[in-house]
């Protein structure tokens, strides 16, 4: 296909994370269930036939990525970015929508 698809992987649901904090105040943290187990997205991508990279936290691959990326040389490549979960980068639109109100 020759596709490049970037994963931004903070290792969470963060809908259920951030969301529930919202519409079950009184449950404790460790209940949300909202951080994943460890997926190894490069290991799937190569499963697969893709390439697969990993960012390094220094960004001291990103150049080898890049040139990758814009080789052309058809195969498809995933890119695992991996982020801080507790880095706040602007509020989920989404968020507004959840209530305390549930039709359950």
């Amino acid at each position: 296909m020759g596709m490049n698809l970037f994963i931004i992987n903070n290792g969470r649901y963060a809908i259920v994370d951030k969301g529930l904090e919202v519409v079950i105040p009184n449950v404790e943290k460790g209940r949300y269930h909202g951080v994943l187990p460890d997926i190894d997205f490069v290991a799937a991508a190569k499963a697969h036939g893709w390439d697969g990279y990993r960012l390094r936290p220094d960004l001291g691959n990103l150049e080898q990525i890049l040139d990758a990326c814009y080789a052309g040389a058809g195969r498809s490549i995933v890119v695992d970015v991996p982020i801080d979960a507790d880095q706040v980068i602007g509020l989920n639109p989404r968020l507004y929508n959840l209530t305390t109100d549930t039709y359950l």
